[in-house]
């Protein structure tokens, strides 16, 4: 039926029932793995070691979300979106912003748009649910307390922002990703938000560590244990700490023509890099596109690129 009145278009659930999502079934599926790997190793008593990689594909499109979560988060009450003043104008920013409109619009509706964030939250809420079911479920087979959990992801969702959404190029909102870990032996106090930069690539090497191993001399990433032993909070890191992070975004569409037709660049060079440090943002294309460079300081938001800016090629080349 309609949505509700104050409900816009991805407020209705599906057919089934929050017992029967993809994280219900993935849950399920991995306790009961878990229950008979340790059956046939002894029982949870026997102390053996296993590693368990649970990929949860939500939150994530299609946006819905069955009861009670898709009407758990009110749209009149969630955060507006971070963009220009219209589409026209944030396609002004840069010929490949003005490209990703064309793909992946958000919602022009500003019910519609703002149902949208409330049904990701209501997403994000489900996963949250069973991630408990997980944990309670480690606990009542005697395993929590000697068991390593990461949580984290592969992407972010524009969600609106830049009139955006999914995930594409080089706005924050597509790259900032959790980072949750719990290690039972950790001596730093729990419950601490940690700001420092970290990358994927640390994920490897911590896990490695916890578990007594050594990361191989070629990783990139480093261990996150300093910030797990220390007291270490909101931006503080141990010495020579990373003081930047890069991500990398290739757009190539091998089965289309469609980016060289709108960029008049070759498969081969839809390829972006971004250095992102504490006080600004530099994005650089392949192709001959021009560059973007955002102070961070001035514009958190990312709306005003500074790269064609004077006053700004010193800063521009150092990065």
């Amino acid at each position: 039926g309609a949505a509700p009145a104050g409900r816009g278009a991805t407020w209705a659930p599906p057919r089934y029932d929050a017992e029967h999502t993809e994280s219900a079934f993935l849950t399920r599926r991995a306790l009961e793995w878990l229950e008979r790997e340790l059956d046939a190793r002894g029982g949870a008593a026997a102390g053996d070691p296993w590693c368990a990689h649970l990929s949860y594909l939500r939150p994530h499109p299609p946006y819905v979300v069955p009861a009670p979560y898709n009407d758990m988060f009110d749209p009149a009450q969630v955060p507006a979106p971070v963009r220009r003043a219209d589409p026209k104008a944030e396609a002004e920013l840069h010929p490949f912003v003005a490209a990703a409109l064309g793909i992946v619009a958000s919602p022009p509706d500003r019910v519609d748009q703002d149902q949208l964030r409330a049904t990701y939250y209501g997403m994000i809420a489900e996963v949250d649910h069973q991630l408990g079911v997980l944990v309670d479920g480690l606990a009542e087979r005697g395993q929590l307390d000697d068991t390593l959990l990461i949580v984290t992801s592969d992407h972010g969702e524009q969600l609106g922002d830049h009139w955006l959404i999914e995930k594409l190029g080089f706005f924050d909102q597509s790259f900032r990703i959790p980072l949750i870990v719990r290690w039972p032996a950790m001596t730093g106090a729990p419950g601490r938000t940690v700001d420092a930069f970290t990358e994927n690539v640390d994920v490897m090497p911590t896990i490695l560590e916890l578990c007594g191993g050594e990361p191989p001399a070629f990783c990139d990433g480093a261990s996150l244990r300093p910030f797990l032993d220390g007291e270490l909070s909101g931006p503080e890191a141990p010495p020579r700490w990373r003081t930047a992070v890069h991500t990398e975004y290739d757009f190539r569409m091998p089965t289309s023509r469609a980016v060289e037709e709108l960029l008049g660049i070759r498969q081969d060079q839809c390829a972006v890099s971004v250095l992102r440090d504490r006080s600004g943002k530099y994005v650089q294309f392949a192709g001959g596109l021009p560059p973007l460079f955002f102070d961070l300081d001035d514009d958190p938001a990312e709306l005003n690129d500074l790269a064609a800016d004077p006053a700004m090629a010193p800063r521009l080349l150092r990065y």
